[in-house]
């Protein structure tokens, strides 16, 4: 519970196909993206993108002329741009795609998708460090009908599921916003973790 910006670890970031930077309309700046750009980069959009950009070098988008607003340059569900600040990395994971109108969407098959190369490039790039996420999939790109309890028993599912195969991370620290505690059952997911 609390400030994922407080958590002494790599952070994963949630993103759109479209790796948008931009506040206002298309980034929410109360989002976890808007407050990466603030807190981390200090509001250097310019920065921000150019490390966004060598990140993302060797591996192929496409321009989608019909988007208008933001970048127009999207890239596969699950393409992870791995960006150095300080002694921190931070993973931004593309999981949902982001319309013309500006709305961001997901679903399940995404986010599975999304978290498997996720944890793949942890693996290479994490340097065996804890990592911190919020609940991916719970504010704007909401996933359907998914509650906050059902998204996290699936990235724990899909973390611990990776994990087997090999190491991905020491630690995974989920960060589930004030708000929303209410929203989980605690001793479910205890039990959940217990089973395994």
């Amino acid at each position: 519970m609390g400030d994922l910006f407080q958590e002494d670890s790599n952070l994963v970031i949630g993103v759109s196909d479209a790796f948008d930077t931009e506040l206002g309309d298309i980034i929410k700046p109360t989002s976890i993206q808007g407050q990466c750009l603030t807190n981390i980069y200090q509001n250097d959009r310019i920065r921000l993108d150019q490390d966004i950009n060598t990140a993302l070098q060797g591996i192929s988008g496409k321009i989608d002329k019909q988007k208008t607003r933001g970048k127009n340059k999207r890239y596969p569900i699950g393409t992870v741009a791995t960006l150095s600040v300080g002694t921190k990395k931070y993973f931004y994971s593309a999981y949902s795609y982001m319309g013309n109108n500006l709305k961001c969407e997901s679903d399940i098959k995404r986010l599975l998708v999304s978290l498997e190369k996720l944890w793949e490039e942890i693996r290479v790039k994490g340097q065996h460090d804890k990592v911190a996420m919020a609940v991916i999939g719970s504010d704007l790109a909401r996933i359907g009908t998914a509650s906050h309890a059902d998204l996290i028993k699936l990235i724990v599912l899909s973390f611990i599921l990776a994990s087997r195969e090999k190491l991905v991370t020491p630690e995974l620290i989920i960060v589930i916003h004030p708000n929303n505690v209410g929203k989980v059952n605690m001793l479910e997911l205890e039990d959940l973790l217990r089973s395994f």
